[in-house]
């Protein structure tokens, strides 16, 4: 397939560094300067996964064309779209931008983290552009679960592999996109707005698991409770209900995802107190560790 990466920041070069192992591919972002250092053999930003993996594959570059030019697009089987909606504030606006301008036939995958019902806003604007869909484009919603430092592992090996479709050959497009997983990787084929909304979801209740023990550790120094916070969290993950990982308290949570899609959850309803509590615990999270220290 000839695959076209649209928005090189850390989610779309990911991919595009992968996919250019098993497909011919076209990445294509607005911003010249990326552009030109991505054409000089360089990363435009520092991701150890990505470094590593460039390191051991060494031609990666020579098998991808990177562009700045819209109209070098324009022949691809599929178009992976993975701009950016926002940091802090949601905002579709630069994504729905894009879909405006777009005249080209074939699959759509868009990886851009969305709230529920985004996607059909997509499928309006491209039916506006006269594109029929179902017939000259098919449109894809596949959320990415990429971790910073291990974005090209994440990809290579996903716990899961997540589709919103409508039609079995936009299931069969996916599959050859991604047919270097292996058969192991489950599959989850579900509706656009379910998709959309798994993606939120895993990073708000991660969000809600690392503010639930930071809590924990609030509370005991308020006691004096002599608390052995690695103890617990190994008992906490031998039920299988609890789960592995991001029950050791901390720092909180940062980056680039958790911080967003628990803010974006959190502020569509006040009945969401829930998710605005473990907000409001990972901002006080920094400061009440220092005055832990400043006290020791």
């Amino acid at each position: 397939m000839k695959i076209a990466v649209v928005g090189l920041g850390f989610v779309g070069l990911a991919h595009a560094l992968v996919l250019s192992k098993h497909h011919e591919v076209v990445g294509y972002d607005i911003d010249e300067k990326k552009v030109s250092v991505l054409k000089e053999r360089r990363l435009p930003f520092y991701e150890k996964s990505m470094e590593e993996y460039i390191s051991s594959t060494g031609d990666v570059f020579e098998r991808i064309e990177f562009t700045g030019n819209i109209s070098d697009i324009k022949d691809c089987d599929c178009y992976l779209v993975c701009i950016g909606t926002g940091v802090e504030k949601y905002s579709d606006e630069n994504i729905m931008s894009f879909f405006r301008s777009f005249r080209y036939s074939g699959a759509i995958i868009v990886k851009s983290t969305l709230l529920p019902g985004t996607t059909r806003k997509i499928k309006a604007v491209l039916e506006e552009n006269s594109l029929l869909y179902g017939k000259d484009f098919l449109l894809i919603y596949s959320p990415e679960f990429l971790r910073e430092g291990s974005a090209i592992e994440d990809i290579l090996e996903p716990d899961k592999l997540v589709a919103g479709i409508n039609f079995d050959e936009e299931k069969k497009v996916v599959e050859r996109v991604y047919s270097f997983l292996s058969p192991s990787v489950p599959r989850i084929y579900t509706n656009w707005e379910t998709a959309e909304l798994i993606k939120l979801a895993q990073n708000a209740f991660l969000a809600l698991k690392i503010s639930f023990i930071n809590n924990l550790m609030y509370i005991s120094w308020k006691r004096n409770w002599d608390i052995d916070f690695k103890t617990l969290a190994d008992a906490l993950q031998l039920d299988e209900r609890v789960g592995r990982g991001h029950i050791y308290p901390g720092l909180g949570f940062g980056g680039s995802c958790l911080p967003k899609d628990t803010r974006l959850l959190s502020s569509l309803e006040e009945e969401f107190s829930l998710l605005k509590e473990a907000v409001r615990i990972n901002d006080e999270n920094v400061r009440i560790i220092v005055e832990r220290l400043r006290e020791k």
